[in-house]
Protein backbone atom coordinates (compact mmCIF):
# COMPACT_ATOMS: atom_id res chain seq x y z
CA UNK A 1 0.00 0.00 0.00
CA UNK A 2 1.24 3.41 -0.52
CA UNK A 3 1.44 6.23 2.14
CA UNK A 4 -0.69 9.66 0.91
CA UNK A 5 2.36 11.16 -0.32
CA UNK A 6 3.64 8.53 -2.11
CA UNK A 7 0.10 8.22 -3.24
CA UNK A 8 -0.22 11.89 -4.42
CA UNK A 9 3.27 11.56 -5.91
CA UNK A 10 2.20 8.31 -8.27
CA UNK A 11 -0.63 10.54 -9.56
CA UNK A 12 1.27 13.54 -10.51
CA UNK A 13 3.29 11.78 -12.31
CA UNK A 14 0.68 9.68 -14.18
CA UNK A 15 -0.57 13.10 -15.40
CA UNK A 16 2.78 13.64 -16.68
CA UNK A 17 2.22 10.48 -18.56
CA UNK A 18 5.41 8.17 -17.21
CA UNK A 19 4.59 4.87 -17.16
CA UNK A 20 3.59 2.52 -14.43
CA UNK A 21 7.40 0.58 -14.83
CA UNK A 22 9.13 4.21 -14.48
CA UNK A 23 6.71 4.82 -11.22
CA UNK A 24 7.47 1.70 -9.27
CA UNK A 25 11.10 2.39 -9.85
CA UNK A 26 10.82 5.80 -8.72
CA UNK A 27 8.72 5.12 -5.58
CA UNK A 28 10.78 1.93 -4.87
CA UNK A 29 7.34 -0.19 -4.85
CA UNK A 30 6.39 -3.36 -6.45
CA UNK A 31 4.64 -2.53 -9.82
CA UNK A 32 1.41 -4.71 -8.86
CA UNK A 33 0.56 -1.92 -6.46
CA UNK A 34 1.35 0.99 -8.47
CA UNK A 35 -1.15 -0.85 -10.90
CA UNK A 36 -4.20 -1.53 -8.76
CA UNK A 37 -3.28 1.70 -7.24
CA UNK A 38 -3.75 3.35 -10.87
CA UNK A 39 -6.37 1.40 -11.66
CA UNK A 40 -8.37 1.84 -8.39
CA UNK A 41 -8.53 5.67 -9.20
CA UNK A 42 -8.98 5.02 -12.91
CA UNK A 43 -5.49 6.35 -14.36
CA UNK A 44 -4.29 2.80 -16.04
CA UNK A 45 -5.09 3.99 -19.83
CA UNK A 46 -3.68 7.24 -20.59
CA UNK A 47 -6.54 8.16 -23.11
CA UNK A 48 -8.27 8.62 -19.52
CA UNK A 49 -5.89 11.02 -18.05
CA UNK A 50 -6.66 14.39 -20.13
CA UNK A 51 -10.38 14.29 -20.81
CA UNK A 52 -11.29 16.65 -24.46
CA UNK A 53 -14.47 18.75 -24.22
CA UNK A 54 -17.51 17.09 -25.63
CA UNK A 55 -18.47 18.25 -29.37
CA UNK A 56 -21.81 18.35 -30.20
CA UNK A 57 -22.98 18.51 -33.62
CA UNK A 58 -26.10 20.70 -34.01
CA UNK A 59 -27.67 21.82 -37.73
CA UNK A 60 -24.46 20.37 -39.27
CA UNK A 61 -22.24 23.04 -37.06
CA UNK A 62 -19.68 21.21 -34.32
CA UNK A 63 -20.04 23.50 -30.90
CA UNK A 64 -17.83 22.58 -27.56
CA UNK A 65 -20.30 21.76 -24.39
Amino acid sequence: MLDPQQLQHTVALRHQRVHMCHIALLLHALFSTVASTLSRLSLVRLRNLDLKPLVRVTNGRCRET
